[in-house]
């Protein structure tokens, strides 16, 4: 049996219900298993190296490359000290709040690529394996811990890399973008 592309309309349909129905599961966990209180790296990496220097009006450039254990988080803690200043106080239920629209986000642009390069026959099928796939709460951790944000930019700058350097011509403009993205996926 021939599978046909979905029609604008039913392409849009298809992914709002993606959408919500991802977006409803992550927030179900948040809902009933998220705690406001910091866990873990919490406390070192947003605390002790973003929030407390920049309340005190000491922050500085350099601090957002400073090492998390192993890992340069530049992205993540720009975008808790956005959450910081946004809020108006620290709260990991935000952070998780916003991470699970940030996750949802890459992943259904990452539906979306491969969609298209699946020339949208399967598009159907790629959004209930997705939900499936994530979302059952696997990763529960990375869900329930506001500083996890990441992992979610690890998975959209490897998306980007590989979009762009399977779908562009080699050493063109995009595929050179593509392969900034793959070196920027390692230290978000």
């Amino acid at each position: 049996m021939e599978t046909s592309a979905p029609t604008k309309t039913q392409s849009i349909l298809q992914y709002s219900a993606f959408v919500f129905v991802l977006l409803g599961l992550k927030l179900a966990v948040i809902h009933n298993f998220g705690n406001a209180t910091p866990f873990w790296d919490q406390w070192d990496a947003e605390w002790a190296n973003i929030y407390e220097p920049y309340l005190k009006g000491t922050l500085q450039w350099n601090d957002f490359f400073s090492l998390v254990n192993e890992h340069r988080t530049i992205l993540t803690k720009l975008l808790a000290l956005a959450e910081l200043i946004v809020n108006g106080k620290w709260n990991p239920l935000f952070q998780m709040t916003i991470n699970a629209f940030l996750h949802v986000g890459i992943i259904a642009l990452m539906v979306r690529k491969l969609s298209l390069a699946s020339g949208e026959r399967y598009q159907g099928y790629l959004l209930v394996f997705a939900v499936v796939l994530f979302g059952l709460p696997y990763g529960w951790e990375n869900t329930l811990a506001g500083f996890q944000s990441l992992f979610y930019f690890v998975l959209l700058f490897s998306v980007l890399a590989i979009w762009h350097t399977s779908a562009h011509r080699p050493l063109s403009l995009p595929w050179w973008r593509g392969v900034v993205f793959g070196v920027y996926s390692f230290c978000p």
